[in-house]
């Protein structure tokens, strides 16, 4: 896999010989996947994820207001609304 950079995201880029179509996807770690067929150039791919950065930027968007700060507690999950701040 490789990682191109597209807009002010960086989305993994894979080439496979069993597709015939240019899709974009989140994959299970929420991350963001350009997959285009074998043949396909890299220009090609990359032109085709920069006319659809409103996806991406929506869908990043989306996956971190998915990613809450939990604690567990008693073997109960809870959502950490504010936490305070390092020492650093």
């Amino acid at each position: 896999m490789k990682k191109i950079k597209i807009g002010d995201t960086y989305i993994e880029f894979i080439k496979r010989q069993n597709q015939k179509t240019i899709r974009l996807t989140l994959n299970k770690n929420n991350q963001i996947v350009l997959s285009a067929p074998y043949f396909c150039s890299e220009k090609k791919a990359i032109d085709f994820a920069t006319q659809h950065q409103d996806w991406i930027k929506k869908h990043t968007i989306d996956k971190q207001e998915k990613t809450f700060n939990y604690r567990w507690f008693m073997l109960i999950k809870y959502k950490l609304l504010w936490e305070y701040p390092s020492k650093a």
